[in-house]
């Protein structure tokens, strides 16, 4: 049996309430300016993007497996949910489960986890380059090894260039990024412990992202946090520690619009819909936008180099 090549970052089976009565969801690509008419199954994914390549060149699609396992057993779950009916114990906890992977499972947070420690490495190198003592102490243990012999000059040249990243371009790997699940774990409780509402509209229409799940707040745990993920067109799930809220309530079409905007703002490149819808498309072009760069620290972020993610091929 091949392994499957095929690996969504959005699931089918979440992008298939986004569909019309035709069956086919409406992708709008913040590159393009005309929206395309897709199968759930032809959306959202890309192609390898849960494979760990192996030390003989064979392909592990371990995470994809469990992936697709964890989808089969939430999938009922999500079904109620969209029906308004929020789910308690065992149900509860693989559904925190699976709103903590979607939110570590998206290409943008796979790429703000590897840039970030592109850029990580880049000041924690700065740092040492400051300090000639440093410097000194870990250039003699590289010597130590016999990886380098340079002069005095040479030394020298090594820690200006150590000290100022601007004229390259760094290259991470994405398999690395696949590093960003490990952020699931410490997640998943916060989400369980939050308090949970479903929100609907029947005057509005909440859309989807290639980010599903929007977080709004410092991290998890801080008091002013809502975490947000569409199920449907008119049915929302929230989870939020704020006590003034109902575990369900109907918003206005202005405050769906509110969350699409958020949702776009917090999207990497698409917006999913049913339909298809010139005012969407323009919404789409003006809200999705690429986040500003990464900053670290207080350092001179103009010393640093852009942090590519780098496909094998």
């Amino acid at each position: 049996m091949n392994a499957p090549r095929r690996h969504h970052f959005v699931p089918r089976f979440s992008l298939a309430y986004f569909a019309g009565a035709d069956g086919l969801v409406w992708v709008y690509d913040a590159e393009t300016d005309t929206p395309r008419p897709s199968t759930p199954d032809a959306t959202g994914f890309e192609r390898d993007f849960h494979t760990v390549t192996n030390e003989d060149g064979a392909r592990d699609t371990t995470l994809e497996t469990m992936l697709a396992g964890l989808e089969g057993a939430v999938a009922p779950i999500y079904a109620r949910m969209v029906k308004r009916e929020l789910p308690k114990g065992d149900d509860r906890t693989m559904m925190a489960q699976f709103l903590a992977i979607a939110y570590v499972r998206s290409k943008r947070m796979r790429r703000t986890y590897g840039e970030g420690y592109g850029q990580a490495m880049q000041v924690v190198l700065q740092r040492m380059a400051e300090s000639k003592q440093a410097f000194a102490a870990a250039l003699a243990d590289v010597e130590a090894e016999q990886v380098l012999n340079l002069s005095d000059e040479e030394r020298e040249t090594l820690r200006h260039e150590m000290g100022d990243w601007s004229k390259y371009r760094l290259s991470v790997d994405r398999e690395f990024t696949l590093g960003a699940f490990g952020l699931a774990g410490p997640i998943t409780p916060l989400i369980h412990e939050m308090r949970w509402s479903l929100l609907t509209s029947e005057d509005g229409s909440f859309v989807l992202s290639d980010s599903p799940l929007f977080k709004s707040g410092a991290g998890f745990a801080t008091s002013e946090t809502m975490v947000s993920l569409p199920l449907s067109p008119h049915t929302m799930w929230m989870g939020h520690w704020r006590n003034d809220l109902p575990e369900h309530a109907s918003l206005t079409a202005e405050r769906v619009e509110g969350f699409n905007l958020m949702r776009a703002a917090g999207a990497d490149r698409y917006l999913y819909a049913p339909r298809e819808d010139a005012a969407l498309m323009a919404f789409t072009k003006q809200y999705v936008k690429p986040r500003p760069g990464w900053k670290i620290g207080d350092g001179d972020a103009s010393k640093l180099a852009p942090v590519d993610i780098r496909r094998k091929r």
